[in-house]
């Protein structure tokens, strides 16, 4: 008779089995309304503008030289030093020359990319696509979309950097450029491109207008000093000075004016007695309340604001949380 052999079912019953069966988690995360940007390129815009990289794009960065073991070990301990600049020297000639970044036309990595969309700046941006995690360039996107300023995920492009440039980067941006730079051709091609990938209407950033700009014009147009106090009384005209100071110290730098006219309500010694021995009161609070009411009402129509309520997202737990962990291990050792 031979040794019984259990099924596949009869197997997952088993102990065993069940020990292996990782616990599965899940978590119900509020979660923000708006939809994500993220214009990655197809594959013909991409070789196309990967071509554009590669023409005009020019060694910034020497590659690292590292000198093989086979070789430094042969050399004697105190002439190592000599034999490695005589080394690299010589490795270096005969690479490409390179040139110094002009940090007047190109910026590289996320940190340079973000002060030149605060400073409004920037005319053009690339990221690559295989950025992990993506949150790292979302906020790059974002203030994209606020300042409408192009900007395209293009696959490869970190690999395309470090073979050309000599820099490994997450991304690449472009200053505003005149025709005569070298990089002209690439920013009016990424502006083309960037014309076919439209962003979303139900993105944070695409009913909003960017108030920092239009303040810094106004600001350089005023000067701080001058005060027109006729201009705070006009309707028609916003003023441009920007400033008021106190005269003294008893006064206000700004008073601002009633939105209302207030009513001036009767003494309680000069009201009169009703025959139940109440006081009389007028009926100007009750028209009072029914204007404030009709008020409120025409101030809510003529502003159209909605809000977008808050999304519930369902997240599990990651499965292969422990095998990356093992090949992190193995990269380190």
């Amino acid at each position: 008779m031979g040794t019984p052999v259990l099924s596949e079912t009869q197997l997952k019953k088993t102990l065993s089995a069940k020990k292996k069966l990782k616990k599965t988690t899940v978590k119900n995360v509020l979660a923000a309304p708006y939809s994500n940007y993220w214009p990655l390129l197809k594959t013909e815009d991409t070789t196309s503008l990967l071509d554009l990289l590669n023409e005009h794009l020019t060694k910034i960065k020497p590659t690292k030289v590292n000198i093989p073991w086979s070789e430094l070990k042969n050399i004697p301990r105190l002439d190592r030093k000599e034999f490695r600049l005589n080394y690299i020297k010589t490795k270096l000639d005969s690479q490409e020359m390179f040139n110094k970044p002009n940090n007047s036309e190109i910026v590289f990595g996320v940190n340079e990319t973000t002060r030149l969309l605060e400073n409004d700046s920037v005319s053009s941006i690339l990221i690559t696509g295989e950025v992990n995690p993506q949150i790292m360039v979302k906020h790059i996107i974002d203030m994209a979309v606020l300042k409408k300023v192009p900007v395209l995920i293009i696959p490869n492009l970190k690999n395309t950097l470090k073979e050309k440039t000599g820099i490994a980067s997450v991304t690449i941006a472009f200053k505003e450029l005149s025709m005569d730079s070298q990089y002209w051709t690439i920013d009016q091609k990424i502006k083309e491109i960037s014309s076919n990938y439209a962003v979303p209407q139900d993105h944070i950033n695409y009913h909003r207008k960017d108030y920092n700009s239009d303040d810094d014009e106004l600001i350089s147009q005023c000067s701080p000093m001058d005060v027109d106090e006729s201009s705070f009384k006009s309707e028609s005209k916003p003023s441009c000075n920007l400033y008021l100071f106190r005269k003294s110290i008893a006064e206000r730098a700004f008073v601002p004016e009633l939105s209302q006219k207030r009513e001036i309500i009767q003494p309680f010694n000069e009201l009169e007695v009703n025959s139940s021995g109440f006081l009389a009161f007028s009926d100007s609070i009750t028209n009072r309340k029914s204007e404030d009411d009709t008020r409120k009402d025409n101030i809510q129509k003529k502003s159209k604001v909605s809000y977008k309520s808050l999304l519930i997202k369902r997240i599990t737990n990651n499965k292969d949380r422990g095998k990356k962990k093992i090949d992190m291990l193995k990269r380190s050792k």
